[in-house]
């Protein structure tokens, strides 16, 4: 089981959009507004990425953004964002979500391919035995144009990123270009056999020779999961640069999105107010709450329970659901520490509640392993409003536990402590 504990000296609260970008011993500020992300980077000079803009009567939002490795090694980390297009008359629309891809220090901007999303919020992690990140994007509720009013699509996804996919797919389908004779289940034959195709490929693509060779030696079987794949590889443009290929795994690996709703059938279907579950999602965490070693999920939205769920040894996801009475939730924050770092990392989350709708203010829940249940924990001093803010942890005072804080009524901060009972 664990506690809480207030005696922690909070003079110093570490801003999480401080972080080490370029790997050169000074911490970089991230500022994200609504419809830009600036960089201050520790060591002189900025970079500021714009986003949307007016576009008839859309506009397009940042609302969050989560910070990734694309290395096991965790250096540095990718910027990927949560956004959405937003009408003058509140309507939403899905767009393709956007990163700031980190490649050895140089940021270059990045469109996720093929899933449009009205994100509210995202949040990504490396998993381990994709050898890949995973971001889940938590999706608002939208009313499709075509679709009668009182009907609402819940989209929320869980997509990987590979910023080489495309690229990977589009050397093997310019070898499958070059023979047509060639059967699709086997892989192509060596570059060297054919110099003139390895050619063209590397004009394409603007790559070594050597990252083509290595690239083509795995072979088309091996690059493209499906056929489909290099289809949607191709289409969104064999040379296009700007793109990251992004693979949809919300299904496959056992999410429950997306989810239809219509307002007048389920709410007489599941009364008590378990018919909104997952249609209005705000954001969500990895958190390790099983302690098997593998990223768990949890999700949280409006008018909706806690959505929970364990990763298995293949990646997909057991014993998913919801708990809790339905409430207003605007974030979910989850403990994270660096990779090889020796601070223990307690089962628990901070819930950011709605002020003025939700039934509570913000509180911690904690997973207890052995009664494979969750179980609350009041904050004392409260009550305390992080809204949409995402909680900052960190082991404060250097003795191996995590610490965090939370924010007052008058806009002062308490912190905490998290003690383990052995």
């Amino acid at each position: 089981m664990t506690t809480l504990q207030t005696d922690v000296d909070s003079t110093v609260i570490p801003n999480p959009l401080s972080v080490d970008l370029d790997e050169d011993g000074l911490n970089d500020l991230l500022v994200l507004s609504d419809t830009s992300l600036h960089i201050a980077f520790g060591r002189g000079g900025d970079f500021t990425y714009t986003v949307g803009g007016p576009d008839g009567d859309l506009a397009t939002q940042i609302t969050d953004l989560s910070l990734v490795s694309f290395d096991r090694d965790g250096r540095y980390p990718s910027i990927v964002l949560a956004t959405k297009r937003e009408t003058s008359d509140g309507r939403t629309e899905p767009i393709l979500q956007q990163s700031v891809i980190n490649a050895n220090g140089l940021l270059l901007l990045k469109t996720l391919s093929d899933y449009p999303v009205i994100a509210q919020g995202v949040e990504c992690a490396w998993i381990e035995s994709a050898g890949l990140p995973w971001c889940f994007f938590a999706g608002d509720g939208a009313r499709p144009a075509s679709w009668p009013a009182g009907y609402r699509h819940g989209q929320s996804r869980l997509v990987e990123l590979d910023p080489r996919g495309i690229w990977r797919l589009a050397m093997n389908s310019e070898y499958l270009a070059y023979r047509d004779e060639l059967d699709a289940l086997y892989a192509p034959p060596s570059s060297r056999d054919r110099p003139d195709a390895r050619l063209r490929t590397v004009e394409r693509l603007f790559e070594s020779l050597e990252v083509v060779d290595s690239i083509l030696a795995v072979g088309w079987a091996g690059a493209a999961s499906t056929v489909a794949d290099s289809v949607r590889a191709i289409n969104y443009g064999l040379s296009d640069r700007s793109r990251i290929y992004a693979r949809d795994l919300t299904g496959a690996v056992g999410l429950p999105w997306p989810v239809e709703l219509s307002m007048e059938y389920d709410q007489q279907r599941r009364p008590d107010g378990r018919w909104m579950d997952g249609y209005f999602m705000q954001s969500a965490a990895f958190l390790d709450f099983s302690g098997d070693g593998r990223e768990d999920l949890i999700a949280v939205g409006l008018h909706s329970g806690v959505f929970s769920a364990v990763q298995g040894e293949t990646g997909r996801f057991i014993s998913a659901g919801y708990h809790g009475r339905p409430d207003e939730y605007y974030r979910v924050s989850a403990p994270k520490v660096d990779r090889g770092a020796h601070v223990s990392v307690p089962p628990c989350v901070y819930y950011g509640m709605d002020e003025g709708e939700a039934s509570k203010p913000d509180y911690v829940e904690c997973f207890d392993v052995s009664g494979n249940q969750w179980y609350p924990l009041d904050l004392p001093g409260g009550p305390y409003w992080m809204k949409r803010t995402p909680v900052q942890f960190w082991d404060l005072d250097g003795d191996g536990t995590i610490d965090f804080a939370a924010r007052n009524e008058d806009g002062t901060w308490t912190a905490f402590t998290f003690i383990q009972e052995r």
